[in-house]
């Protein structure tokens, strides 16, 4: 028995649910020789379960609020019964191809209680049975190897601490050579099966008496750490960050690390997993002089290549004739109707825009972005122009159609994701088919996503790229928005003039009092757009907090229509506390609720996607409301911007409670009402542009709760580590030069 599970044996009686690809089954089961029968969950299934079948389980009683007492298994082990009659009903379970209840009847009056070491070890003498031809012989005796290895796996699996919910997945990818393949270089499964890190590779490389100083686990070692730099934006890391951090990672002698490491580098170039470039230090922001090497996973350098040469060929685009916005057709007054209630410097923008290939248009909130974005999209409409409007997210295309008055979709419904091939429809052998082409919240994207729009481009597509530089940079790697404005190359314009109505609101002058490194003065006037109300603790804050959104809910029955921001998932004033009592208090889960891991689910609670999942086409940070649920299923139908979605099986494990989430999943959102609790205890991530981002979330009302410090510290912290990226470089080379050679 593992310790703190409860172990107990079972009989399979009926197959509720079973997604053998996840693992995941819900199976009616009493205890062996008994006769009650209760539900069993678990995550762990190897091979499809059939009814007699006989499982050792580990795991925990649980009490679901409709189906009642469940015991929830983390571990499941295939059992060979005892006794004849209890063989003969196992044999007979449909397990094995070939074995019904006759045939298993007739096996067990041969061999009695011998008849799975027959099995085992000397199957030919099956022949001696009645009904058993050579044929049958063979099926049997497959169908009996492939359990036996399925059982021997799992022992496996277990012995070396390697989670069972992978088996299937190892299974369909090495087959019978699994356990072998595993053995020789577990590093291996960091590249084959999503999910299973350097970390857990290395464990089960320690338990299985893999050297420390094994090649394998350098390679390995290198390519966690380009993985891991990603979470960190960067696209590269040099030679030197590798070195030094594998020593921290790796554990090893200076001394063999660095003997060893140029040899595993050029290995895993000729393997064509990374890309090593040599630059001159003095075209980076990289402090150290001379010759540097640049190391990167292989797409991420020929994304930031690709995107870099695409821009400068754009560039190169002598089709368009430039377009002055005051020759379009003019009213009596001597100005375009469209114009005449713009500023000069958004006149400019539009006169920009209108004449360029690509167009940036960036500033701050209540710099006219959005009605100068409207201005050139009338005009473009004016002239006929085929218009596609696009943004990251489906929170960001929906407040893009709300103020263009035109249809906007999320980028990766613009390219037509295909998640059978893993791929986009439209590419570069396939460009989308329009004249001109907006995108939105253009800070979001990476730079992966960024090379999947733009080699879907047509060289005769114009581009208008609309984003904030000074907001939080994508979760992905690459600092696009900000490089594209660094290059100097791109065609752009920064509104940076307050309106007066705008400068009136205490939400916009506070972020640009952020953005400026002020602490804004908010006092706790709650009828002003922006204040603050402090407490010296966080259980304070959060009480006042919670009663604070209940008010809001009361006044907008949509909750879509307003967002708790938090820096943080952990503590009092963190998304994980401040979403299970919310949820308690606005929409407290009943008899049809659904549990998965620690959080339940019911109709109307508002959700997040935490993870991309191409297979349903719905993406890390999309928010909607379940719709409907079937607990027995485990399916959950969600609503979100532009589609509802079914999730079924494990699929539904990805999502998360919304009411609160952190301010890095808000990016491209907009609602009415924010709240943003803060706290000392979020020190580690408090930022300028974190709270600028938090605060121009907003429409019409932002509430601080928590501890001014720490409003004051994050403003004076704009210190957050500059991305390795060299996509300006890059696109500066490219666009003087014709040849396409690297830097």
């Amino acid at each position: 028995m593992e310790s703190g599970l409860t172990s107990l044996k079972l009989l399979v009686k009926n197959i509720n649910y079973l997604n053998i690809d996840s693992g995941f089954a819900v199976l009616q089961v009493s205890i062996y020789q008994g006769s009650e029968e209760f539900t069993l969950t678990t995550k762990s299934i190897l091979s499809s379960p059939q009814k007699g079948q006989i499982y050792e389980a580990w795991g925990e009683w649980v009490k679901h609020p409709k189906f009642g007492k469940q015991f929830q298994a983390t571990r499941l082990v295939n059992v060979l019964p005892t006794g004849a009659k209890a063989i003969s009903q196992y044999l007979s379970s449909g397990l094995i191809d070939q074995i019904g209840p006759k045939t298993a009847k007739a096996i067990v009056k041969v061999f009695g209680e011998n008849t799975f070491s027959i099995l085992d070890h000397s199957p030919e003498k099956l022949l001696e049975v009645s009904g058993i031809g050579t044929k049958k012989l063979e099926v049997i005796t497959e169908g009996w190897k492939q359990q036996s290895h399925d059982r021997t796996f799992i022992m496996f699996l277990q012995a070396h601490s390697i989670p069972l919910r992978f088996a299937s997945k190892l299974l369909k990818k090495y087959g019978s050579e699994a356990t072998n393949l595993i053995s020789s270089n577990p590093y291996r499964l960091i590249y084959d099966i999503r999910g299973i890190g350097f970390h857990t590779a290395d464990s089960i490389a320690r338990s299985v008496g893999i050297s420390p100083e094994s090649p394998d686990r350098l390679a390995a070692g290198v390519i966690y750490l380009l993985q891991n730099a990603l979470s960190h934006g960067h696209t590269f890391l040099t030679f030197d960050e590798i070195q030094n951090h594998l020593l921290k990672l790796l554990a090893l002698s200076e001394e063999h690390l660095f003997a060893k490491l140029p040899l595993v580098l050029n290995s895993l170039e000729s393997d064509y997993l990374v890309i090593c470039e040599k630059i001159k230090t003095k075209i980076t922001d990289i402090n150290k002089e001379g010759e540097v090497q640049l190391y990167y996973l292989k797409d991420l350098y020929f994304a930031e290549i690709n995107v870099a040469k695409k821009l400068a060929s754009m560039m190169e685009n002598k089709s368009l004739k430039e377009v002055k916005a005051l020759k379009l057709k003019k009213d009596a007054t001597g100005a375009h109707p469209a114009i005449n209630h713009l500023s000069a410097k958004q006149n400019e923008a539009v006169a920009r825009a209108l004449s360029s290939s690509v167009f940036i248009l960036t500033g701050g909130p209540g710099v006219g972005k959005t009605t100068t974005a409207k201005t050139i999209i009338s005009f473009f409409k004016e002239q006929g122009k085929k218009i596609a409007l696009c943004a990251p997210t489906g929170r960001a295309a929906q407040r893009l159609s709300e103020v263009s008055q035109m249809s906007a979709q999320t980028i990766h419904r613009l390219l037509q994701w295909k998640p059978d091939t893993f791929s986009f429809n439209f590419n570069e052998q396939n460009p989308l088919d329009f004249d001109v082409i907006f995108v939105d919240e253009a800070s979001m994207i990476d730079i992966n996503l960024a090379w999947s729009f733009f080699s879907a481009i047509k060289p005769t597509t114009q581009v208008i790229i609309i984003g904030d530089v000074d907001q939080l940079p994508s979760v992905g790697p690459g600092n696009v928005l900000f490089d594209l404005l660094k290059s100097g190359i791109i065609s752009s314009y920064k509104l940076d003039e307050v309106f007066r109505q705008a400068a009136e609101s205490k939400i916009i002058s506070s972020a640009h009092e952020i953005n400026q490194g002020k602490t804004p003065n908010l006092d706790n006037s709650t009828q002003r757009d922006c204040y603050f109300m402090e407490y010296r603790h966080d259980l304070e804050a959060q009480a006042s907090l919670i009663a604070h959104c209940q008010n809001i809910s009361k006044m907008h029955p949509s909750p879509l229509s307003w967002q708790v921001l938090a820096p943080m998932k952990k503590g009092p004033l963190g998304t994980k506390e401040i979403n299970q009592l919310l949820q308690e208090k606005l929409n407290p889960p009943g008899s049809g609720a659904l549990k998965l891991g620690e959080e339940y689910f019911s109709l109307g609670d508002k959700v997040i996607q935490t993870s991309n999942n191409y297979e349903l086409n719905v993406f890390n940070g999309d928010i909607g409301i379940i719709t409907a649920i079937e607990p027995a299923k485990k399916t959950v139908k969600v609503a979100f911007f532009d589609k509802e979605t079914t999730y079924s099986g494990d699929q539904a494990w990805d999502l998360k409670l919304a009411y609160a989430i952190t301010i890095h999943k808000s990016q491209g959102s907009e609602f009415s009402e924010v709240v943003i609790p803060l706290s000392l205890g979020h020190y580690i991530l408090l930022q300028r542009n974190l709270i600028y981002t938090a605060l121009t979330r907003a429409k019409n009302k932002v509430a601080f709760f928590g501890n001014k410090k720490a409003l004051r510290m994050a403003v004076e912290r704009n210190d957050q580590n500059k991305r390795h990226s060299l996509l300006a470089e890059r696109l500066r080379y490219f666009a003087h030069h014709k040849e396409t050679k690297n830097i």
